[in-house]
């Protein structure tokens, strides 16, 4: 759900590239702030009972128009049970889903215009 106070027209464009999901907010008026969410602390860990659950944790930059980092805000915490196992193979997508839980990457860029 969407929660927009503003009164003002937006529309969400979604783009999936790849495993990269890129949004843009578009609108009739100038935007005061972009927006850049991330993840941190990203693992997949097997638990007691065999089976694996992916954690992660979200957060939200807001850029002013001049291009600063003005807010760096956390947004939520997932905890997810996998219905697959997946660190069987040895491959990039390994090294990419099960990493030592230090990446800062960005999976979701967001514009507001």
């Amino acid at each position: 759900m969407t929660f927009h106070p503003t009164g003002e027209p937006f529309q969400l464009e979604l783009t999936l590239t790849g495993d990269t999901l890129a949004g843009a907010w578009h609108s009739a008026n100038p935007a005061w702030y972009t927006y850049e969410v991330y993840e941190c602390e990203h693992s997949i860990r097997q638990d007691h009972w065999g089976g694996y659950v992916r954690h992660n944790i979200l957060y939200r930059k807001a850029f002013n128009a001049d291009g600063e980092c003005c807010a760096d805000k956390y947004v939520t915490e997932n905890h997810a049970l996998m219905m697959y196992a997946p660190l069987l193979e040895a491959d990039a997508s390994a090294h990419r889903h099960g990493g030592a839980g230090l990446s800062k990457q960005p999976f979701v860029v967001m514009t507001v215009r």
